[in-house]
């Protein structure tokens, strides 16, 4: 019981770790509760299992105090497992879209950022438990991210095109920030 305690715990941790970093796009926060479903529906059911239930109910008779920890952190698992699987139905709803939308050029990004808004708006209204600030604030960031790369990485900087192209990109980016401010 003290190795799956302590096997539990860091199944547990590994989410804190992952919520702290700030360097994946909207599809690694995808694939990253799909993979924390997984695996949390995989401890779930081994709990469930005939041969941990009688060793859980062992050493309950016998009073002992590994048990209680080990309730509380099978109970996490659980509570862990319903938010991975409510977190990647909604954070799926953005796949299609994010896909797409690295496969853009820069100008055709600004038309598709009013769908990816209000699915983010859809998470935010609906989701038990994607919709703190924190969480929120996160997923805009993550979103961003590769819009901000497609538009710094496609083609020469702004300093190294002609002033007239320069003027439409600095038109395009006015058009960005005004569609991002009105959704």
């Amino acid at each position: 019981m003290i190795h799956w305690t302590r096997q539990i715990k860091e199944v547990l941790n590994a989410q804190e770790t992952v919520e702290t970093g700030d360097s994946s796009g909207p599809l690694e926060e995808i694939s990253f509760w799909r993979s924390r479903c997984a695996d949390l529906s995989g401890i779930s059911q081994q709990l469930q299992k005939p041969g941990v239930r009688h060793v859980q109910t062992t050493l309950q008779l016998s009073k002992s105090s590994y048990v209680p920890p080990f309730c509380k952190l099978a109970k996490q698992i659980q509570d862990g497992s319903l938010q991975a699987q409510s977190n990647l139905s909604f954070l799926s709803l953005l796949r299609e879209p994010c896909e797409e939308m690295a496969q853009l050029k820069p100008r055709e990004v600004v038309p598709k950022l009013a769908h990816i808004l209000n699915l983010i708006r859809l998470i935010w209204v609906n989701s038990v438990y994607y919709n703190t600030r924190e969480r929120l604030t996160a997923l805009f960031r993550k979103v961003e991210k590769p819009l901000c790369f497609c538009i710094v990485w496609d083609g020469p900087s702004l300093c190294q095109i002609h002033s007239s192209e320069r003027l439409g990109s600095i038109r395009f980016l006015n058009q960005l920030t005004e569609e991002l401010k009105w959704n």
